[in-house]
């Protein structure tokens, strides 16, 4: 397998289309590092919204369905110190993935030490790689369904996509100060 890698987390221009489109890459692939709600977050429940949105931009960039990988995304700004706090803002970036065709959690750099993935932070992992054993990955071909959400209330974001057959929608609750 063949890749470049792009530290812009949705790179234009020249550098767009080599990571996302060059005929000799056999995936897409760059680091979600995107605003402060993944860099530097306040609150635990930003990063999901935002992650999903960076995905969406990501794969309407991939012309030919090649594979993409976010291979690295977190706090890289600040290193989250509060496992409460670090085991939700990574549980919601974590499921940002699925609810736009992700079809994965993408792979958060630790900033721990030990530089390691937490256990709290693997829970979440076995939550949606338990979740992901029930979709047929290689045949679900979906489509952002974000437009086609309705939801009654401003304090939940809808995120989700959907093949007609199968329907992933996840909320993402909005953070109030």
């Amino acid at each position: 397998m063949i890749s470049a890698s792009s530290a812009a987390s949705v790179p234009e221009g020249r550098l767009g289309r080599v990571i996302f489109n060059h005929p000799a890459l056999d995936f897409a692939n760059t680091h979600l590092y995107l605003g402060p709600e993944i860099k530097d977050p306040q609150d635990p429940i930003g990063a999901g919204p935002v992650m999903a949105g960076g995905l969406t931009l990501a794969l309407q960039e991939i012309q030919d369905n090649r594979p993409y990988f976010d291979s690295e995304s977190g706090p890289i700004d600040h290193w989250i110190v509060d496992v409460t706090f670090d085991k939700e803002y990574h549980h919601n970036m974590s499921w940002g993935a699925p609810r736009c065709r992700g079809r994965g959690s993408g792979m958060r750099w630790p900033y721990t030490d030990p530089h390691w993935i937490l256990p709290e932070l693997r829970d979440n992992l076995l939550g949606l790689a338990r979740f992901a054993s029930m979709v047929d990955w290689a045949n679900f071909t979906s489509q952002n369904i974000n437009r086609q959400i309705k939801s009654g209330t401003r304090a939940v974001i809808p995120i989700g996509c959907a093949d007609g057959t199968i329907a992933v929608h996840l909320a993402a609750a909005r953070h109030t100060p």
